[in-house]
């Protein structure tokens, strides 16, 4: 019975750990409830990628996230103002030599979404009710 039972809970661990994968929070301690802190996910634009917060970045990685991060990518910041960096990779592979710097007043039970647009505007924005279904980002 066991053998049976042990690959089905291998690949259970597996999808749940990919399921998680693309959530990070920014904080010490326990999970807090949505209403409790400020969510950060990437919207629209490619060749963009989110390099640090607060100058802190993703552990074992140059960069929170790029263009292989759908918008299921969600980071869950303590509310107040955060510093986000930003840089450009042409899809030939050349980067931006500069990163932007974007400030936001994260607000709690509150999602933001990052945009940029091809000519190397970046910028975060509240996200709206229709975005994400009414709801808040997973």
């Amino acid at each position: 019975m066991l053998k049976k039972v042990f690959p089905v809970l291998a690949v259970l661990a597996v999808l749940v750990s990919s399921c998680s994968a693309n959530k990070y929070q920014l904080y010490e301690g326990p999970p807090r409830p949505q209403s409790e802190v400020a969510v950060l996910v990437k919207g629209t634009g490619k060749f963009v990628y989110l390099a640090t917060i607060d100058g802190k970045k993703e552990p074992n990685r140059k960069h929170f996230y790029g263009n292989e991060w759908d918008g299921d990518y969600r980071i869950d910041l303590v509310p107040g103002t955060h510093i986000l960096s930003f840089y450009y990779v042409h899809p030939n592979g050349y980067e931006s030599t500069r990163n932007i710097e974007v400030a936001i007043d994260a607000q709690p039970g509150k999602t933001y979404v990052t945009r940029s647009s091809a000519s190397w505007n970046v910028w975060v924005e509240l996200q709206k009710p229709d975005e994400a279904g009414g709801k808040p980002a997973p």
